[in-house]
């Protein structure tokens, strides 16, 4: 993660920055537009990509999709659970799932704290 101090000392990483947010802005409004991603997911996810920058990109977007999948199979599991009992389990409750929508900002999140773990 670059700060502002790195920016200005070494004006070349500034490229990185830009960089970063072109693939954000590409992969974010392409996943708003094909209703991957409601609005604040996408934001959310293009300003993380400027502040990885772009040597980071891939592994940071790997990340994302795998907190993704299994916050997915989370919820996949979870419903499961309630439509076999009939009725909304603990595992339903601490997930959310009563609502459709998955938030996939916490998968973002989850995402940059993994390429920070594991970099």
């Amino acid at each position: 993660m670059l700060s502002c101090v790195e920016v200005l000392l070494y004006p070349a990483r500034f490229s990185d920055i830009g960089y970063g947010l072109v693939f954000g802005l590409l992969i974010g409004f392409a996943f708003y537009v094909l209703k991957v991603w409601g609005a604040g997911d996408a934001k959310l996810f293009i300003a993380v990509s400027a502040i990885v920058g772009i040597f980071s990109f891939f592994k940071f977007f790997y990340f994302t999709l795998l907190a993704g999948g299994l916050l997915a199979l989370g919820y996949i599991l979870a419903h499961a659970s309630q439509r076999r009992k009939g009725h909304a389990s603990i595992l339903s409750h601490w997930l959310g799932a009563v609502k459709r929508d998955i938030p996939y900002g916490v998968a973002i999140s989850a995402g940059m704290v993994a390429l920070k773990i594991f970099s």
